[in-house]
């Protein structure tokens, strides 16, 4: 197959989770932390993560991979750009998300008090890094396929 044809089917993994973080940044967790209360928030919060964390992390992984075997094939820099760009949502993820994952995951919803909140908030911004490297892999790989 050639390189083109990695390097599209990255972009168009990397255009879902873009699509689903920002959805997720700008209309999901917005909508959770402002119409919930605290507990009942934390509670909707816990199985919306669960999902889209499997669903997330097979689409950066996955557009990463064939990201990579795009710029192997053809030497193009862009590629390598784009799949380093949409991979590091893994390391991201993994060093600065995950310890907020943890704490509001063992967080009861019914113990919620105000560093929860701010667990909560806290969440939503980091999100939002994701969101932007999801985007910008989505630029990078546009620039690459031309």
């Amino acid at each position: 197959m050639p390189a083109i044809m990695f390097g599209l089917n990255a972009w168009f993994l990397a255009t879902l989770f873009a699509g689903i973080a920002f959805y997720i940044s700008v209309v999901e967790h917005p909508t959770r932390m402002a119409e919930l209360k605290l507990g009942d928030a934390l509670r909707q919060w816990k199985p919306s993560y669960k999902r889209a964390a499997i669903i997330q992390a097979l689409l950066a992984m996955g557009s990463s991979i064939l990201g990579l075997i795009a710029w192997w094939k053809s030497g193009n820099t862009g590629w390598l750009l784009a799949a380093l760009a949409i991979g590091a949502n893994w390391p991201f993820t993994m060093m600065v998300i995950m310890p907020v994952n943890k704490t509001l995951l063992a967080t009861d919803p019914e113990q919620v008090d105000v560093s929860t909140q701010s667990d909560l908030k806290l969440w939503g911004r980091l999100h939002h890094v994701r969101t932007g490297l999801g985007i910008l892999a989505v630029i990078l790989f546009i620039m690459a396929s031309h």
